[in-house]
């Protein structure tokens, strides 16, 4: 089961705690979530191309998050009912992206 860790604000210290969790958790591979609403989906991309030159060696995926709330919700009762909705989204994104992956 995918557990989370927590969530980084957008503002001036984002880079350095994303820096911080990359190194501590030895991260592979980020995964970004990418909205409908085409204003936020246009900042997304342009933060993760920012990410992309400070952590060039690590991919970035963009996924979608498609009813990711509504799942949230679903599951958010095995959680202390002070988790933010986000994070547990964030984790259904995360858990579809692996069930989605090629099998090798």
């Amino acid at each position: 089961m995918i557990m989370p860790i927590g969530y980084v604000i957008n503002g001036p210290s984002a880079f350095f705690e994303l820096g911080d969790i990359i190194a501590r958790y030895n991260i592979g591979k980020i995964i970004v979530w990418v909205p409908n609403d085409e204003d936020v989906r246009e900042h997304i991309e342009r933060f993760v191309e920012q990410l992309k030159m400070i952590v060039e060696d690590i991919p970035v995926d963009l996924v979608s998050e498609d009813y990711t709330s509504v799942q949230a919700q679903e599951v958010q009762w095995e959680f202390r009912k002070t988790e933010k909705e986000d994070t547990i989204a964030a984790m259904k994104i995360l858990e579809n992206y692996i069930k989605n992956l090629p099998k090798n």
